[in-house]
């Protein structure tokens, strides 16, 4: 051997190496080489023919075995030689003949096998069963090729005296010391075998070993594959989960959108790029002949309500120059809308599409007349009431007046503007500073102003006035106009109150008139921006008509809307909590708690969760394990303690209930869980389990919706259970609930 490990070997000399020398690596029960089919090979089954014709002449048996030794075929009285053990078969010749022959026949095979001649052994010594004598037999070994070059050796048995010797005897030694060193030469010789045979035997483990770590390296690399597929197999459920979750929001979506769209009294028609309609609400049907078949049609094949527009010629335009136009128009039955037609985006891919709305501006235009008629009533007024007019702008300190104001201050009728102090020299000195005081605490505070003084008219007489004006502010709260009117009291005091109406009833309707104007600017552009966009339009212009809990309704639409994102799962969830029928089972609370303890504690190395025993109760395991879940990660996530503990149990005696506790029956099962937080103060105690509603800033112990406790709440409630809070701040929090 020049490397073992490297299995590397130098032939010493030429040995033929019997079957019986090699060793097998499956222990002592291998099963030997499977024995030939009779009939399939000629030569053998000639071979066993010429034995049976022969065998007479010379012994009582023979046995026939292939180039290893392994049995083929029995002829004669073979039983008188062999032996049959129990356990496994082996086919070995020399395993299979008596002890005494075993020894002297493995010598002959190997040196009929390195010599291939016959190889004839002295007598030996055998008993026979049937005379109870000793008998001499001799043994020899005949070596045979047939044409196919297969090797075969008989070996016969024969009593001695049966038959005459063939070959020569096999030599046997004169003396002792001839014996040992025959004895010494085989066992030299079997050394050399044993060792080629251990180095086989090495070599062969050798593989054995090599192979049994690739079976073990394609073990571990199918149990991977294995590990992959199933964590692809949990992603696709995953994304299978997450595509049905988005369906629902968007359906979700749809509905508050169709709702939003009915609720808002806007006819509104989705059409495509060739003007076919898409969809539409019930509202653009006062307008448009519109049934639900009508889907898909062309809006040229529909009759329309309007007088005298060309609507198919207006929505032509829009879709070839994809510019947004407005226009008003008029109905058979005299109602007007404001027609908006805006090129849209449908797929994504360009612009393909038109939205086209239809706004009730019927009041709009009746307040434009009414205000029109009010103007014109206005004008005839201020004509025949003989008051002056007056408009001070206080940055440049000038005064547009009319001439009838003019004419009442005894000034110049071609003086316009006026200035401040033109004005203050046709007031009477002691009405002067009061009059200019009364004017800047209405700059000031916006009191109204209303004032009488005295006037020292151009003719030497004096009148009164009552002058009487109204500032106007921009967005930071500064004038910048004060405007008025001047009346000759002593000659108009009677028309006072009519002129004071009509000022009034034009104010209201100018506010009226910029409320409708600020509805028709502000229309559905895009779907979410319309929701924020509409609900500050309902606020701002209705907001009179809403009592407190609308407007706040309305003002959290707002919000919601922003946040749409982030608590869109949320709302979802806890909308289904309701429709979803539970599934409701007998179900080991200590298993599940445990299992949401151990996850916990797998996410934070300092949280510790103690479980006690719990009861086996009929619930919902999923919505009921969510209820732990969520008390657990709070009671861990509102903690500022370096060692953050949760403990989650069931109370024992209903003594050990805080005050304020709710009435509970004595067979009900309370459960509890206790965390060493930051605490809630007592006034919060039943804020914290309304929806979105956080104690803290968004961003503070690592943010949140806030929908967590009311979801809780829920799935407690739809289990005829009941829960509550005891905790104080810095203390901690102990959630109490029942399970129905």
């Amino acid at each position: 051997t020049l490397d073992s490990s490297g299995r590397v070997f130098k032939k010493r000399r030429d040995v033929k190496l019997g079957d019986y020398f090699k060793l097998s690596v499956r222990g002592s029960h291998a099963v030997a080489p499977p024995i030939p089919t009779r009939g399939r090979d000629a030569d053998a089954q000639v071979l066993r023919d010429l034995i049976d014709m022969i065998l007479p002449n010379f012994g009582h048996a023979a046995i026939l075995t292939d180039e290893l030794g392994h049995v083929l075929s029995i002829h004669g009285d073979g039983s008188r030689f062999l032996r049959f053990p129990s356990g496994d078969l082996d086919t070995h010749v020399t395993r299979l003949v008596r002890d005494e022959f075993s020894i002297p026949l493995k010598v002959a095979l190997r040196r009929s096998s390195s010599t291939l001649e016959t190889v004839d052994l002295p007598p030996i010594r055998t008993s026979n069963g049937e005379q109870s004598k000793d008998e001499a037999v001799r043994v020899s070994v005949r070596h045979r090729q047939d044409r196919k070059g297969v090797q075969r050796f008989l070996v016969v048995f024969r009593v001695d005296g049966a038959s005459r010797a063939s070959a020569p005897a096999l030599k046997v030694p004169a003396s002792v010391e001839d014996h040992m060193t025959e004895l010494e030469d085989e066992l030299k010789e079997t050394r050399v075998l044993l060792t080629s045979a251990v180095e086989e035997l090495s070599a062969s483990n050798e593989e054995q070993q090599t192979t049994n770590e690739e079976l073990l390296a394609a073990n571990e690399e199918l149990q991977s594959t294995n590990e992959e597929l199933q964590s692809v197999n949990e992603e696709l459920h995953t994304v299978n989960a997450e595509y049905q979750k988005k369906i629902q929001e968007l359906s979700e979506l749809t509905h508050d959108l169709d709702s939003l769209l009915e609720s808002s009294r806007i006819g509104t028609i989705f059409l495509d790029d060739d003007l076919c309609v898409r969809k539409f609400t019930d509202s653009a049907t006062e307008i448009v002949a519109l049934r639900p078949s009508d889907v898909g049609r062309p809006i040229r094949q529909l009759s329309n309500e309007l007088a005298t527009f060309d609507l198919f010629g207006h929505l032509t335009t829009t879709r070839q120059d994809r510019v947004a136009r407005q226009t008003e128009v008029q109905t058979l039955d005299g109602r007007w809308f404001l027609l908006r037609s805006h090129p849209y985006d449908v797929s994504g891919f360009g612009e393909n599409g038109i939205v086209l709305t239809f706004v009730d501006i019927t009041r709009m235009k009746e307040s434009e007349d009414a205000l029109r008629n009010s103007e014109e009533r206005f004008g005839l007024v201020i004509e025949g009431s003989q008051d002056g007019i007056w408009d001070w702008d206080p940055v440049s300190d000038s005064a547009f007046v009319s001439k009838r104001w003019l004419e009442i201050h005894g000034l110049d009728p071609t003086m316009n503007p006026v200035n401040k102090e033109a004005w203050a020299s046709s007031i009477h000195p002691d009405d002067r500073g009061s009059m200019q005081q009364r004017l800047a605490a209405h700059l000031e505070s916006d009191a109204p102003y209303d004032h009488e003084y005295r006037v020292l008219h151009s003719d030497g007489s004096t009148r009164w006035v009552r002058n009487r004006g109204k500032c106007i502010r921009n967005e930071s709260g500064a004038a910048t106009r004060v405007c008025g009117t001047t009346t000759d009291i002593t000659v108009v005091k009677a028309g006072e109150a009519q002129l004071r109406s009509a000022y009034e009833s034009v104010s209201k309707s100018n506010q009226e008139l910029d409320d409708l104007t600020y509805i028709a600017s502000h229309d559905l552009k895009e779907p979410l921006r319309g929701i924020n966009s509409l609900s500050q339009i309902l606020i701002e212009d209705h907001g009179e008509r809403l009592n407190e809990d609308g407007l706040k309704r309305l003002e959290r639409l707002q919000v919601l809307t922003t946040r749409l994102e982030g608590l869109i799962d949320g709302l979802l969830h806890y909308s289904k909590l309701g429709r979803v029928e539970a599934n409701t089972e007998e179900v080991s609370l200590s298993n599940l708690v445990g299992e949401i303890a151990e996850t916990v504690r797998l996410s934070s190395e300092t949280a510790k969760v103690t479980v006690k025993p719990l009861p086996n109760v009929v619930c919902d395991a999923v919505r009921v394990g969510e209820v732990f879940r969520n008390l657990i990660s709070n009671g861990l996530k509102y903690n500022e303690s370096e060692a953050p503990q949760v403990e989650v149990g069931v109370v024992d005696q209903r003594e050990a209930l805080p005050p304020g506790s709710p009435g509970i029956p004595s067979d009900t099962p309370v459960f509890y869980v206790r965390d060493n937080g930051i605490g809630i103060d007592s006034r919060h105690g039943e804020a914290v389990f309304q929806m979105f509603r956080r104690l803290h800033p968004r961003d503070a112990f690592g943010g949140g919706t806030g929908a967590g406790l009311s979801i809780a709440k829920r799935i407690v409630e739809l289990h005829g259970g009941t829960i509550w809070l005891y905790s104080k701040p810095a203390e901690g929090s102990t959630f109490f609930f029942t399970l129905e």
